[in-house]
């Protein structure tokens, strides 16, 4: 059967590119190992993945210090390329307040990721934040898992210098 062509009826290249583009966006992913909505995980951050031009203290500079501790309740998810992550509220003690703003444009395929707004005493800023693990990882499991969190934090007046970073994380299921 010749291309653009279905049951004899030729088919205008226009018809053709959008039914394909239908087809590819209609209906959710499914969601990443370990990601359902009301789940609970504490995050125990680790060292510094070295990289590149990354300032030695700028993790800890926007909170996410060696040894401290976040919570994340996940509360929906997103997005649009492998499987969906969770996006979730997050608390901790790293003397920052993190607010849920979106999703932001969650690419999928880890088990957190999200926009947050960042602050303390005169800083405001936003961080971008993903947490990756294992496919293996966190199937049920309350053990620890070795993950990484990306963290990518920027603000004015007030701030930390803008930090782009991978740190190692244990994360656990609560």
């Amino acid at each position: 059967m010749a291309p653009n062509v279905v049951k004899g009826v030729r088919l205008a290249p226009a018809s053709v590119l959008f039914a394909s583009l239908l087809c590819a966006c209609s209906g959710k992913l499914e969601p990443c190992t370990g990601v359902t909505v009301g789940a609970k995980y504490e995050l125990n951050v680790g060292a510094l993945v070295p990289q590149d031009g990354a300032p030695p203290d700028c993790a800890a500079d926007w909170g996410f210090a060696d040894g401290n501790v976040f919570a994340a309740q996940i509360v929906d998810t997103a997005g649009r390329d492998v499987c969906d992550s969770g996006v979730a509220e997050m608390s901790g003690n790293g003397g920052w307040s993190l607010a849920l703003n979106n999703d932001g444009l969650a690419a999928g395929g880890a088990l957190l990721e999200g926009d947050y707004t960042i602050g303390r005493d005169t800083c405001s800023g936003s961080a971008v934040l993903e947490v990756g693990c294992d496919a293996s990882c966190l199937n049920a499991h309350t053990m620890p898992c070795a993950c990484r969190l990306s963290v990518n934090a920027h603000g004015a007046g007030g701030c930390p210098v803008s930090c782009s970073v991978v740190v190692a994380v244990s994360v656990s299921r609560l």
